[in-house]
């Protein structure tokens, strides 16, 4: 990520990036885990082999906490202080 900004500022073509990382936190249920993982097979159906792994994973929980980092990158376009 800091290379994407250290090339954005160095093309000169936009002023300097302001950047975020946001953490959101958020619990799904297991079922609910397995299908998010499941999505991301690209409609293969793998839901089998996620399920065990996941069971193998977290035991007995039926619910599972989350975090998504959110980063966040704004550069303007127009070196600084040309026609602000």
């Amino acid at each position: 990520m800091a290379l994407g900004r250290a090339e954005l500022s160095e093309s000169g073509a936009f002023q300097e990036p302001r950047w975020r990382m946001e953490p959101k936190t958020f619990v799904l249920g297991r079922a609910a885990y397995i299908d998010l993982l499941n999505s991301y097979a690209n409609g293969a159906d793998v839901r089998s082999e996620i399920t065990s792994a996941v069971c193998a994973v977290v035991g007995p929980r039926d619910h599972l906490e989350l975090v998504n980092y959110v980063y966040v990158c704004v550069a303007q376009s127009g070196a600084s202080g040309a026609n602000s």
